[in-house]
């Protein structure tokens, strides 16, 4: 009896728990397409940023990212940075990764270059608002941040100074191709706190009946 107990209390609390892989957000089309639209994406000392937000009922942990950037010219590097948001603009940087890929303007979906894979140890919280950067690698910097082709708008913040400031919030035109992607951890409601400790209970009053049946 008691045995059951346990292994019930374990899966039901298990499995409310288990991670599971989850696409956080994505404004791609089918098979990862975007459109053939382009704004400037990191130029010079031009930067730009976009938000995206987080679903409720998960906390998440980053894996991934698709980012439908490429290149014009220049360097063919571009800085993409994970920022925090702070009142409504990109806030202080998370993390950052420096893509590399050769000019992609013939190309309609993502490719293995604009792919940033194997991402650990970033957390994502439920409900909150981030900032996906693309910040130039030096003065020669000459990159584009492609449309998306599913109709979704977004907002954009940009910067004159490589990403130091952000200002300029425009909405006109602000539609860039991204995907974030992660292991989801759904928070448990209420309930199941509830359920847990109703179930130690009736564990630990059960337990405690067998001894006094024993003695």
């Amino acid at each position: 009896m008691i045995s059951k107990l346990v292994s019930i209390i374990c899966l039901v609390f298990g499995c409310t728990l288990c991670a599971q892989a989850a696409v956080i957000y994505s404004n791609l089309g089918p098979g990862l397409s975007y459109d053939n639209g382009a704004l400037i994406a990191a130029n010079g000392s031009l930067a730009v940023a976009t938000p995206f937000l987080t679903p409720s009922g998960a906390n998440y942990d980053l894996t991934a990212l698709d980012i439908a950037i490429d290149q014009s010219g220049g360097p063919n590097t571009a800085l993409v940075a994970l920022m925090a948001d702070s009142s409504g603009l990109p806030g202080g940087v998370i993390a950052s990764w420096t893509m590399n890929f050769p000019s992609l303007f013939s190309n309609f979906s993502i490719v293995a270059s604009q792919q940033i894979t194997g991402i650990t140890g970033i957390a994502l919280n439920e409900n909150t608002t981030y900032w996906l950067a693309a910040l130039p690698t030096s003065n020669a910097t000459d990159t584009w941040w492609r449309g998306n082709n599913t109709g979704q708008h977004n907002v954009e913040a940009n910067s004159n100074n490589g990403g130091a400031s952000w200002s300029s919030l425009l909405t006109q035109n602000a539609n860039v191709a991204f995907a974030v992607y992660g292991n989801s951890h759904p928070v448990p409601e209420p309930e199941t706190f509830t359920m847990l400790l109703a179930g130690l209970g009736l564990l630990g009053f059960t337990t405690r009946r067998r001894k006094n049946h024993v003695t």
